[in-house]
This record gives structure tokens, C-alpha cells and sequence, in this order.
């Protein structure tokens, strides 16, 4: 038995060490609940410490071309946030663009120089990391950070699968990110219609990612294989 519990015990910290994070900033993991509905253009502010600098403040706009007659859903919940275009039963949707603005202001303004100078670089990060639960159509993510009065925004991340996504640091130019003031979230629809959730966004270090569960998976079959070895072998002795 000291066997199978030091297989078991090996496997899981194993487990849990392939998804071990470094030196994680998080920007947003949506554990504050929020809600914004709109048929046309809408925004709230929430304070939270799930947000980087203790707000979020979700801006939705939809595509004016479109007759304005379904709702655009954000919605905050149970660690995750979904991001749902407005769509009728006939298929027919919108287009919308959904703005997160972290910048520390619970007043619905924005202040670039909001969060004060944040090092998400905390020493070795160097990738936006963004894990996507569900995907149904097409959502494009883009993050534009300031670090004072200088501002980059990053190119296109089309999401249409779940999974995690990065945006390299070095996306963004000559922007300090040991000093970032804002940061701004923006994901829009590329498909009318487009539903997308996020677990969450975050800062790590590109040599960090979370593996995926099954690995971790595998490794604890390992465990539960090696106890059935073990009983076998103790009831042919």
C-alpha cells in the first residue's frame, strides 16, 4: 500500500505541477458578477478584485446597419463571462463590439493613468494569455494597453474554438509593461451573432501555459493502472 500511495501522490503533484503558474498577473477572471443588455449601446461598471486595479467597466455597442431588435449579452458568472451577440430564431444576428476598460475608475470614466503603473511583467511574464471556454461563430480579440501617455494596440485573435490564446508582449512595441496605467479588452463580433465565453485573461510567462487537463489525466490513469498491477500481483502470490 505504500507503494500504490506513493504512486498516487507522485502522479497528482506531477499533475499539478504541469499546470503550475510562475509569476501570473491576472487582468480579469470574472469571479465579480456582472450583466449588461443592450439592443443598441449600453455599459456598467462593476468593482471587484477578480479585475486588474479592482474595476471592470463593459461598454457594448451593435452594428447600426442591423436593425437593433436583439439583445447583446455580457454576463459575468461563476468564474467565466460570455459575450453573446443579439440573434433572432430566424438565424438573422448582430454585430457587436464589447469594450472591458481596466483602468481602476469606478465612475464610468476612463483614465489612462487610472491603474498607477502596474508591473505585469512581474519579473518574467511576456504573454497575454486568454482561455476560451466556448466559441459559436467568430469573435475577434484585440488588447490595447497604455503605459502613461504612449498607448499600442494588438493585432487580430480570431476566436471560433475553445482554447487559450496568447498575445506576445512584444506585440505591443516599445510599451513599458512594467508600468501599464490601463488596459483595455476588446472583443467583437466576426460572424453575426458570434457567442464567446472566457475563463479568464491574464499575464504569464509564454514557458508557463497551462497544460491541458488530459496530461494531467493521463498521468493519474498512470497511478490507477499501476494500482491494479499491484492487486493482481498481490493475489497471484
Amino acid at each position: 500500500m505504500k507503494f500504490v500511495s506513493s504512486l498516487i501522490s507522485s502522479s497528482m503533484i506531477a499533475a499539478l505541477g504541469l499546470s503550475a503558474q510562475a509569476a501570473v498577473v491576472t487582468v480579469d477572471e470574472f469571479t465579480t458578477d456582472q450583466s449588461v443588455i443592450t439592443t443598441g449601446a449600453a455599459s456598467g461598471v462593476v468593482t471587484g478584485a477578480s479585475s486588474i486595479g479592482g474595476t471592470r467597466e463593459v461598454t457594448i455597442t451593435n452594428d447600426s446597419v442591423t436593425p437593433s431588435l436583439f439583445d447583446s449579452t455580457f454576463n459575468a458568472q461563476n468564474s467565466s463571462a460570455s459575450f453573446d451577440s443579439g440573434s433572432g430564431s430566424d438565424g438573422t444576428g448582430v454585430l457587436s463590439t464589447f469594450r472591458l476598460d481596466y483602468d481602476g475608475a469606478a465612475d464610468g470614466s476612463f483614465d489612462n493613468m487610472g491603474l498607477g503603473g502596474i508591473d505585469v511583467v512581474d519579473g518574467t511574464n511576456d504573454v497575454f494569455e486568454i482561455a476560451a471556454n466556448f466559441a459559436d461563430g467568430t469573435s475577434n480579440i484585440q488588447i490595447q494597453v497604455w503605459d502613461g501617455a504612449s498607448t499600442a494596440i494588438s493585432s487580430i485573435i480570431e476566436v471560433s474554438a475553445s482554447g487559450v490564446f496568447t498575445i506576445p508582449f512584444t506585440a505591443f512595441g516599445a510599451i513599458d509593461f512594467t508600468n501599464i496605467t490601463a488596459l483595455s479588452v476588446f472583443v467583437e463580433s466576426g460572424t453575426p451573432a458570434a457567442d464567446l465565453n472566457l475563463a479568464y485573461i491574464r499575464a504569464n510567462n509564454s514557458a508557463d501555459l497551462t497544460i491541458p487537463v488530459p496530461g494531467a489525466s493521463i498521468l493519474f490513469g498512470t497511478a490507477l493502472a499501476g494500482i491494479a498491477a499491484s492487486r493482481r500481483s498481490r493475489r497471484s502470490a
